[in-house]
């Protein structure tokens, strides 16, 4: 087992950080859905004891990340298409309506965050690195929660998003460049609309932009059916 182990905040606690980094990797695919797991072995490679090992595998239980099954094992959970449909929904409800008070009333001091965050989109777009690019993915659609003041939304989003961010990766990754490319200059259409006040054009977009994972959920299903 080799994870992806990336610095961790300093603020935070041992327990988050395990949670953090496992959950990652699960949504990465590094740890694969189905494979069996083993609390001793996580916690010697993430050099920390099992007890912040086995509070992370209980919240990921929670999210339905991870299956622990008494007496047999922890195993990463397979994507449950239903969940992935379910947050996908509550996720669509939410942010096309605040994504159009956005392009009512926004802070312009953070503008330029989300034009850092777009260069940054580009730059990983040309080097094909699709693990940033997701990461500043997620990025954008903060910035419209932080700047619309519903970071509550925002995290109760993602506590349910794990299936449905499992999905959106594969399907990244398997659809690469074209995807991307679309994905991006979809990013640049909201952030346009949200600067000049769009509000009914931001709306269009954003449901277009939200709905594009649908699309490719049969595909993936065929590509990787080990994982569902």
């Amino acid at each position: 087992m080799l994870l992806d182990i990336k610095n961790a905040g300093t603020k935070e606690t041992i327990r988050n950080q395990v949670y953090n980094i496992l959950k990652e990797n699960i949504i990465q695919a590094i740890l694969k859905p189905g494979t069996q797991v083993s609390e001793q072995e996580l916690g010697d490679e993430l050099k920390v004891s099992r007890t912040p090992v086995r509070e992370a595998m209980i919240h990921l239980a929670q999210e339905e990340l991870v299956e622990i099954i008494p007496q047999k094992g922890t195993y990463i959970s397979k994507i449950n298409i239903e969940a992935v449909e379910e947050s996908r929904y509550m996720r669509q409800i939410l942010e096309v309506d605040i994504t159009k008070a956005a392009a009512v009333e926004f802070p312009e001091s953070l503008f330029f965050s989300f034009e850092e965050n777009l260069n940054l989109q580009k730059l990983y777009l040309e080097q094909r690195n699709y693990s940033k690019l997701f990461e500043y993915d997620e990025e954008f659609h903060k910035l419209i929660y932080i700047g619309t003041n519903k970071m509550r939304v925002w995290k109760s989003i993602q506590n349910i998003s794990g299936q449905l961010n499992r999905v959106r990766v594969l399907s990244l990754s398997a659809n690469s460049d074209e995807l991307w490319n679309l994905i991006y200059n979809e990013h640049v259409e909201i952030f346009n609309m949200i600067k000049n006040h769009k509000v009914n054009e931001v709306q269009e977009i954003v449901i277009k932009h939200l709905e594009r994972g649908k699309v490719h959920v049969q595909e993936l299903m065929e590509k990787y059916r080990e994982y569902f």
